[in-house]
């Protein structure tokens, strides 16, 4: 029996992080005097730039030698550009670069949203696979979201079983609206309300069990047989006397050995020591 229907509401999806980057129109920068005065990570090997933490804005910076700076970690338009003016305010003011902040863009905005409901992704991309709004990808195997990539506006949704929807690609806090009003779909989509019947639903290949790991049918009948009896076997409490001696005898056997292996053992180092003893003498009588 169905649960019923959820009465739906627009969830909007708050930004966790927004990446920008912009050029401070300067030389070529050195990266390890900008690391000493920053007191930025530079590790050319792992990273080709300083990293450094804007304690100001909470927010992280990458300085390349081209001039090039990347702000990741705002959570809006102004506290990244913030972030942008005051890395550029120390180059101008610590390193007496002649720095200015130009072309400063937003690159990718990641934004978040739980819906509170669990969902049907298998049915969800049987619809939205080379649907007209966008194009889903969906492996269970692989990865255990679903990757829907939408046209209008240019958004990619990472949605998962929980109802947690991953929404990245957005360039302006404008499109976020219409990002979010996307989210009104998922509603058909909640498990145990689904709008339609999933019996015929289509499972792709890449991830149905193989028939190679299932069990063979005899074993797949016996086991699919509910409220099966096992009959267990009845031990009795008491061993007869000829059970008994061959255990004591199997137990002494096993103790002898042990002593006996332990014995040569000993024999083994006291070898050993003497000879260190006779090749210490024959030293000492050369010398």
């Amino acid at each position: 029996m169905s649960k019923c229907k959820r009465e739906r509401k627009t969830h909007r999806l708050e930004i966790v992080n927004m990446v920008s980057d912009c050029s401070m129109a300067c030389c070529p920068l050195d990266l390890t005097e900008i690391s000493a005065d920053f007191l930025a990570r530079d590790d050319v090997k792992v990273f080709p730039a300083a990293v450094t933490l804007i304690m100001e804005t909470r927010t992280t910076g990458s300085i390349f030698h081209s001039s090039q700076v990347v702000i990741s970690g705002a959570k809006n338009y102004y506290q990244s550009l913030l972030s942008a003016w005051l890395i550029a305010h120390r180059l101008v003011q610590d390193l007496s670069y002649s720095a200015l902040v130009t072309n400063f863009r937003i690159q990718n905005i990641v934004t978040y949203c739980s819906l509170g409901f669990k969902l049907n992704l298998d049915l969800l991309f049987e619809d939205k696979h080379n649907c007209r709004e966008g194009t889903a990808q969906y492996d269970a195997s692989t990865f255990v979201g679903l990757n829907f990539r939408c046209n209008n506006p240019p958004v990619g949704y990472v949605i998962f079983t929980s109802g947690n929807v991953v929404a990245t690609g957005l360039k302006q806090e404008s499109d976020i609206e219409a990002a979010s009003n996307k989210l009104e779909m998922l509603y058909d989509y909640e498990l145990g309300n689904e709008y339609r019947s999933v019996a015929h639903l289509h499972i792709p290949a890449s991830y149905r069990p193989s028939s190679s790991s299932r069990p063979p049918a005899k074993i797949r009948k016996y086991n699919t047989k509910k409220h099966r009896k096992v009959k267990t076997p009845v031990l009795s409490n008491e061993l007869d006397t000829d059970t008994m001696d061959e255990i004591e005898r199997v137990v002494l056997e096993s103790e002898i050995e042990t002593v006996k292996a332990y014995h040569k053992r000993l024999k083994e180092q006291e070898e050993r020591k003497m000879t260190l003893l006779e090749n210490d003498l024959l030293v000492l009588n050369v010398q």
